[in-house]
């Protein structure tokens, strides 16, 4: 079994998107905050941030990971990161 801590690189996870909920395996729940101890009271306040059509983050709440995620949705209405993202993206 990975633990959260075995996630903290990057990994692939199969999700299931059904009508507007996510199911997600055990892993990533855990990886995103999810607590088996506590069983079905263990919710996680998750926060969703998207730039589109590419950059979607969905992270738990007021974390830094999910600051990160909305500072780069909030860059990318400045024209001189957009520039550089192009360029990157051509690369």
């Amino acid at each position: 079994m990975r633990t959260s801590a075995a996630l903290r690189s990057p990994s692939e996870h199969r999700v299931v998107l059904d009508h507007q909920t996510l199911y997600v395996d055990r892993a990533l729940a855990e990886a995103l905050g999810w607590k088996p101890e506590k069983g079905s009271d263990a919710g996680v306040q998750l926060s969703l941030s998207g730039w589109g059509p590419t950059y979607f983050a969905i992270a738990p709440a007021g974390s830094e990971s999910d600051r990160l995620a909305r500072a780069v949705v909030e860059s990318g209405h400045n024209p001189k990161v957009k520039a550089v993202l192009d360029y990157l993206k051509e690369r």
